[in-house]
């Protein structure tokens, strides 16, 4: 769903366990590499920013981003009901995966919010996300 109303740029609903991306791993030939899910992720992230971007711009000035990442609790174990993934890298797999389709360059976010909750029982993990046009307040 795309939005451009009152400032907000472009929303985004991808539905799909959201990965985090980590750091890169070392292949026993010395390169480096993400694992498959992350890649896998990404793109799917990719290609549902594409769909929704629908030939609009790429925003090129500074922006802000909002996600929530809906994500299942584990069960049982010594933490039950915790909301797997590191928060921060949940955010960079997003971030890295609509460079170039939403935004330019994620050097331009300038400020982001982000929450992980459990999915709700019927709905699927997914990730929501939307960035817009950055406002600074005049004082």
């Amino acid at each position: 769903m795309v939005e451009e109303v009152d400032g907000m740029v472009v929303r985004v609903v991808v539905e799909g366990h959201p990965v985090p991306q980590g750091t890169l791993v070392r292949s026993p030939h010395g390169g480096l590499y993400y694992p498959k899910a992350v890649k896998l992720w990404r793109a799917s992230i990719a290609a549902q920013a594409k769909r929704e971007m629908r030939g609009l711009p790429l925003i090129g000035a500074k922006c802000t981003a909002s996600l929530r990442f809906y994500v299942t609790p584990t069960k049982g174990g010594k933490n039950p009901g915790r909301l797997r993934g590191d928060l921060d890298k949940l955010v960079r797999a997003v971030f890295d995966a609509v460079k170039g389709i939403v935004i330019e360059d994620d050097e331009l976010v300038v400020g982001f919010n982000a929450w992980k909750h459990p999915v709700e029982p019927g709905c699927v993990e997914r990730v929501d996300f939307a960035f817009s046009i950055y406002q600074a307040s005049v004082e």
